[in-house]
């Protein structure tokens, strides 16, 4: 079996109590070959630079997630944003970014993360990042806000769950659509027969926490693939070598390490 990649995960001390240098050596050896951070606010971040070296090669995602705009008051996102400036340089993405009104209600909640996202999208533009999207039952307002830069950014939208419609018009501005794990029990958007092949991604959002109270890691990424593989009747390899193609294409940095796959 060829090694795999995570599309979108969580591999920070803060979301993982254990020790890292020995989740991490789990995983290399599970097969892993890498995987795309998400990042939620300046604190995590610097955790994502500060996890330790092994052979795992990862994309750093530092983003200002729209939890995290909704929680903080103007001031402190000003200086996060400035932090954001400074630090993405470093990073192979902007992300998660994005707009969640699932989450919050009033209209003044949902303005504040519209302004942060386009804040946002000004700044991947500005230093030629891809991005990671958080978008909940607000694809509406986030599409309306990326026309702009329409043919200027591309990126992958994570955990996407949304109708045929929807998905249509984030492949026509060049996104990834990354499904998340659920699309092993259902599947009842159609996206597995929709969105081409070229164009899919495989996630695990590690570390996801189920109803039953367990908690996901990235190899629930390879298990999504095997289902994929499955229930389509095709090889496993083709699946794992066709995400790591469009991840290359995705993330130019990742291409350093194509050789070695």
């Amino acid at each position: 079996m060829l090694p795999w990649m995570d599309a979108h995960c969580h591999l920070t001390s803060r979301f993982h109590p254990e020790p890292l240098p020995g989740v991490l050596a789990s995983l290399h050896e599970a097969g892993c070959q890498g995987f795309i951070l998400g990042g939620v606010d300046p604190l995590d971040w610097q955790e994502q630079l500060d996890i330790p070296a092994s052979p795992l090669r990862m994309i750093y995602g530092f983003g200002m997630h729209p939890w995290s705009v909704q929680a903080r008051e103007d001031a402190q996102l000003e200086e996060d944003f400035k932090t954001l400036e400074t630090m993405l340089p470093k990073a192979g993405a902007l992300g998660e970014c994005g707009v969640d009104f699932f989450r919050c209600k009033s209209e003044d909640e949902r303005q504040k993360q519209s302004h942060w996202f386009e804040r946002q999208l000004e700044l991947a533009a500005a230093q030629n990042k891809p991005l990671i999207l958080h978008i909940v039952r607000a694809h509406h307002e986030a599409l309306r806000l990326m026309k702009p830069y329409a043919g200027r950014l591309t990126g992958m939208v994570h955990s996407f769950w949304a109708n045929h419609q929807t998905a249509q018009s984030w492949l026509d501005l060049g996104f990834y659509l990354s499904v998340p794990p659920r699309i092993m029990k259902l599947d009842n958007h159609g996206l597995l027969q929709y969105v081409p092949q070229d164009r899919i991604l495989f996630e695990s959002d590690s570390p996801e926490v189920f109803e039953n109270g367990s908690a996901s890691d990235p190899r629930l990424a390879l298990d999504v693939m095997k289902h994929v593989a499955w229930t389509q009747c095709i090889p496993v390899d083709r699946i794992l070598e066709q995400q790591n193609q469009n991840l290359f294409r995705l993330f130019p940095s990742l291409n350093d390490i194509h050789k070695s796959l």
